[in-house]
């Protein structure tokens, strides 16, 4: 909270002590941080723009390529949407109170009139100052969260910093002058007691520096509510306990209970109601504003696929194709199939036998979850590949995760993950029982049917018991889809996900509902983004024979 605002009546306000000259300096403070976020968004649009633009005169050497690079062109311009919508309103509005509720305007304040004072409401607009700031920060937003958590951190050792050197140059001289009586070793104890929870919040705010994007945004909420509950806690209720059992008064500077009964208490009816999903309700309304749901969908690919300083996409997208390759059914084995982990001999073999692949070249995508049988899955894939072979005359290209991703590289290959997504033909669903339970597989057709996919061009495998056939066709039921339900191998994947998830839609329920109807039983051609076919009704979006999918 403001750290010297005197609550107690004077001749003269605040407002009629500032000139003109004052309000103007404490407008500019306000307003340059936005202008200056708005403006250096807009440059590296402008460059990023700029850089594609010169880089679209070259010669194209794959159509397909050229459509994909449109794609998250398109894709990134809806993105930065999104993030000005919900980042420059929330922060803007949240940093223009602290300047004009907070430290800075009663220190402004101080200087110009000694015996000037803050009315006391404005403690109310100041305890919102903080939580807009960190609602203006969205879970892929890196940048943005480290600037939240570096304000937040400053502002507790500022409040630390002052709190403790008023105890050292007026309360301990008059605590030894009155012989450290009740009330003057009450007072001392007061901005003494002020400045140790601040310390502890600020190294609090610190830790988060540590944590990825969306473990930190999280932590940053949680020593924010609990910054409100404790601070309500040790500093108001036993402030006004001791003075009414002292007999001491309970006002003076920056510790009045009146102030803190404005700031706390309004600061703990501001953050606690907003839970992570009720913030994702108002990042979904602001975000989701005149923006159509197929933007929307391909913003979170966007988020997926991030940015790379000022490069454009064309050169991120060849730099990804670079790394797109692909194996034949030769290469794959139940012992590939059956753990995630390869061995140094496996990832060997593996990589003798993938194939520099072309946006295109590609026959399928196997989607499939780790957690199902190896057996089953492989006698799918060897089945899909002979209803191929039959109708093409050769050996189908094949995209699967463990023998086509560098290992020695992990995070560069998944961030191409939408690039080997758009580049294959057709969608190859392993559908066993725990393939709608797992976050990538869900991401992954995700990613097919916003890129333009269509669900002509999705196979679903339904998985056999042993020594059965697999079934071609079939539904793939998501009626009962949750995302909470899903689960990842590493908890940094989970949190990548869930972070490129919640900066498109908020919270967990839009896109639950989304998925649900991307793949319903009933569903039209042109939603699932074949806008150059008219308006067909096509039964069920998993529901294609082996010869559909491979016409």
């Amino acid at each position: 909270m403001p750290a010297a605002i005197e609550l107690t009546p004077s001749p003269r306000s605040c407002f009629a002590t500032l000139s003109p000259w004052h309000w103007l300096l404490l407008t500019a403070i306000a307003l340059t941080p936005t202008l200056a976020a708005v403006i250096a968004l807009g440059t590296a649009h402008r460059l990023h723009r700029s850089a594609a633009e010169r880089e679209s005169r070259a010669s194209e050497a794959s159509a397909r390529r050229a459509q994909l690079v449109k794609t998250l062109d398109d894709a990134q311009i809806a993105e930065a949407r999104i993030r000005l919508r919900v980042s420059v309103p929330t922060f803007a509005l949240g940093w223009a109170l602290f300047v004009f509720c907070e430290d800075i305007f009663s220190h402004m304040c101080s200087l110009v009139g000694p015996s000037a004072s803050v009315p006391a409401p404005m403690l109310i607009p100041a305890a919102a100052a903080p939580i807009l700031v960190l609602l203006s920060c969205r879970p892929t937003d890196r940048v943005a969260i480290r600037c939240a958590c570096l304000f937040l951190v400053a502002r507790e050792l500022y409040e630390a910093s002052s709190s403790l050197h008023y105890v050292l140059s007026e309360e301990l001289v008059a605590a030894r002058a009155a012989g450290w009586d009740e009330c003057s070793s009450y007072h001392f104890s007061v901005p003494a007691t002020k400045a140790v929870l601040a310390l502890y919040h600020g190294l609090f705010y610190a830790s988060s520096l540590r944590l990825s994007a969306r473990p930190a945004l999280q932590r940053l909420w949680l020593g924010l509510r609990c910054y409100f509950v404790i601070n309500a806690l040790l500093r108001l209720l036993p402030k006004y306990a001791l003075a009414v059992h002292f007999g001491c008064s309970s006002d003076g500077p920056a510790y009045s209970v009146l102030a803190l009964v404005y700031f706390y208490g309004f600061g703990l009816l501001f953050s606690l109601p907003l839970t992570a999903q009720n913030r994702g309700r108002v990042h979904n309304l602001l975000g989701g504003a005149g923006l159509d749901e197929r933007a929307r969908r391909t913003s979170a690919v966007a988020a997926l696929f991030g940015r790379d300083g000022f490069r454009s996409t064309r050169s991120r997208v060849i730099d990804a194709v670079s790394r797109f390759k692909a194996v034949r059914l030769s290469a794959l084995s139940t012992a590939v199939l059956g753990d995630s982990a390869a061995s140094e001999d496996e990832r060997a073999l593996l990589d003798s036998h993938a194939e520099q692949a072309s946006l295109g070249g590609v026959d399928a995508f196997i989607s499939h979850s780790w957690g199902d049988d190896a057996e089953a899955k492989y006698r799918a894939i060897e089945q899909w590949s002979q209803a191929f072979a039959q109708a093409h005359g050769r050996t189908p290209l094949l995209w699967l995760d463990k023998a086509c991703v560098d290992q020695r590289d992990i995070e560069r290959s998944l961030r191409g993950l939408p690039i080997f997504i758009g580049g294959c033909n057709h969608f190859v669903v392993l559908a066993g029982s725990t393939y709608l339970q797992r976050l990538w597989c869900v991401l992954e057709i995700f990613c097919f049917l916003s890129l333009g996919g269509t669900v002509s061009r999705i196979s679903v495998l339904h998985l056999a018991d042993k020594g059965a056939s697999s079934g071609f066709g079939g539904e793939l039921d998501a009626s009962n889809f949750k995302l909470a339900q899903t689960a990842c191998a590493y908890r940094k994947d989970r949190d990548r996900i869930l972070a490129v998830i919640e900066a498109t839609y908020g919270y967990n329920k839009p896109f639950d509902r989304l998925v649900r109807k991307l793949l319903s039983t009933e569903r039209v051609s042109t939603e699932l983004g074949d806008a150059s076919t008219r308006t067909t009704t096509a039964r069920t979006t998993a529901r294609t024979t082996a010869g559909d999918a491979l016409r």
